[in-house]
């Protein structure tokens, strides 16, 4: 019990209340309710499945959390096949995992999602059972929980569940690593088979049917899950959105995979494609993607730039061997090396499926996906035709030129929920672009502004030189050019502005009117100089006064 208290905070604070509780009224129960409690808090196994589907699927555990684990990397699964000894922890757990979760570890994705219409939490080897196999769970490396006699092939025993199941009892708590076989309830082998799912079979599994011991003690203010804003909640991962197959000139068809980015992405360098060819296994990731990618953007890749160019009228972002696709191969997109989306189905060769695609498209319908390996056609479109819209070489892409892609609807996929707002930072220059994929016209436009800025700089030099020179020229008065606009030689400087044709002003005598005004002359001499009221000017010892009735 004391080791049970270090292990687990959360129960740490159970028991010291309990204990506190209970003191005063039963010492000796103390230990023993202590150990009871503590456990109260651990997850379980509450059921495992050995199913009757190709390949023995789905194969697969059912695991109950009592209470909120914020982290569940502590917690793995593993099993104990044909009588062996413990394999210890085979599959991990992770994330945060809600209080009164149930959580399903499968060995496969296709046929567990075609038993239960619904996909797995997690996906391992610790789940591959047989219906002879036990099954334990960890924490921190030690068992906490069992199924089944670890060392003992459970072939011809009471709790073999071949081609069935086995379930927990209604309020039986964890075994502490020691197994129990009346706490369970069991199928019975071979009950299964001839079922198709288990919404239709005689004898389903009691899918989340556990409920916790009568009278267990949990914490009076559990934790809570955060809500997820990481590029991990699936609403933000990518997800594949159109495939197509074209013969487009010569050297073998082009094939095209677009990408969809609900959420924005710093480092797509840990986004990957693959395709499974001719009815081949995965391949694993084949063509990395890479550099920051903005939210509600679509990325392109293809095997042959030049062809995608002629048919879509752009070029790839990517080009790589994951997008050699012949119209029957299956494709999947990865994230650290898991799969997080396909299209098609892995080790099938789509020749005559329903899914084929072979010159035409197929085109994902709006809010759909990512769905990892599990293939669902109703969440697809293909490229329609007289055949209808499942069947081949029915769309325009059986012509040729940059018509063979003309009816796919690129960049037509609307993801479930709003793109954040946040976006990439800005890249400069040539190689920056190569990683967006739009290396020429964004090269194009800042070259060209680099260029113009330092025309218009080298202009603004020439120009101020030029000024400069001019003004320090002068005359034979010692004027330069700019005064001399507005001080001629030998003529007052007060006379007025030049008339059209004559640069400077006459002087009064020269300019002297008629009827229109007169000047008059005298005074003494002295430098010309205007009088307060501008009506007389003195010019050379004369003095000139406006005559006219209107100045």
């Amino acid at each position: 019990s004391t080791q049970a208290i270090k292990q687990d905070p959360v129960c740490s604070i159970v028991c010291t209340h309990h204990m506190r509780r209970v003191f005063s009224r039963a010492f000796f129960t103390v230990p023993y309710l202590t150990v009871v409690r503590c456990l109260d808090c651990e997850p379980r196994i509450t059921g495992v499945i050995d199913g009757p589907l190709e390949g023995g699927t789905p194969k697969a555990v059912e695991l109950y959390f009592p209470c909120t684990v914020t982290n569940a990397s502590s917690y793995s699964v593993g099993s104990a096949r044909d009588g062996l000894a413990s394999s210890g922890p085979d599959t991990s757990l992770s994330g945060c995992i809600h209080a009164g979760s149930f959580v399903y570890v499968a060995s496969e994705e296709v046929g567990f999602q075609h038993w239960f219409d619904s996909a797995p939490d997690f996906i391992g080897a610790a789940a591959a059972v047989d219906g002879n196999d036990a099954v334990e769970l960890f924490k921190d490396g030690v068992a906490i929980d069992v199924f089944g006699i670890v060392g003992v092939d459970g072939t011809k025993t009471l709790w073999e569940y071949m081609d069935g199941w086995a379930y927990r009892s209604l309020n039986i708590g964890a075994s502490n690593g020691s197994f129990a076989i009346a706490e369970w309830t069991f199928s019975g082998k071979n009950a299964l088979d001839g079922d198709d799912s288990n919404a239709e079979s005689y004898n389903p599994f009691p899918v989340a049917s556990y409920r916790m011991p009568t009278g267990a003690l949990l914490p009076a203010a559990a934790a809570t899950c955060a809500p997820d804003t990481t590029s991990d909640a699936a609403a933000c991962l990518p997800r594949l959105t159109g495939v197509a197959h074209a013969n487009v000139g010569e050297g073998g068809p082009l094939g095209v995979v677009e990408v969809f980015f609900p959420c924005k992405v710093d480092d797509a360098g840990i986004y990957s494609l693959g395709s499974a060819n001719d009815g081949a296994g995965s391949s694993g990731p084949e063509t990395s993607l890479g550099g920051c990618i903005d939210a509600g953007n679509f990325v392109y890749v293809s095997n042959d730039r030049a062809k995608f160019a002629l048919s879509l009228g752009s070029e790839p972002v990517f080009v790589g061997t994951a997008a050699d696709i012949d119209g029957n191969d299956a494709l999947e997109l990865f994230k650290s090396g898991a799969v997080i989306d396909s299209f098609g189905i892995v080790g099938v060769d789509g020749t005559g499926e329903p899914w084929e695609y072979s010159t035409r498209w197929a085109y994902r319908e709006d809010k759909t996906g990512p769905n990892r390996s599990v293939f669902s056609p109703e969440q697809w479109t293909w490229g329609s035709g007289t055949a209808g819209a499942l069947g081949k070489n029915t769309s325009q892409l059986q012509l040729t030129g940059s018509a063979h892609l003309a009816s796919f609807p690129a960049r037509t996929f609307r993801a479930p929920v709003s793109s954040p707002a946040e976006a990439c930072p800005v890249l400069a220059g040539a190689a920056a672009a190569q990683e967006q994929g739009a290396v020429p016209v964004l090269y194009i436009v800042v070259v060209g502004s680099l260029a113009c800025a330092l025309c218009l700089a080298l202009w603004t030099v020439c120009k101020v030189l030029s000024r400069r020179a001019r003004g320090n020229q002068s005359d034979s008065h010692g004027n330069s050019p700019k005064s001399a606009r507005h001080f001629c030689p030998d003529r007052p400087a007060t006379v007025g502005r030049p008339v059209e044709g004559d640069p400077c002003p006459k002087s009064p005598r020269e300019s002297a009117r008629g009827a229109s005004g007169s000047w008059q002359s005298g005074g003494a001499a002295g430098p010309a100089r205007p009088n307060s009221d501008m009506s007389r000017v003195e010019w050379e010892g004369q003095t000139w006064q406006d005559q006219r009735t209107s100045v």
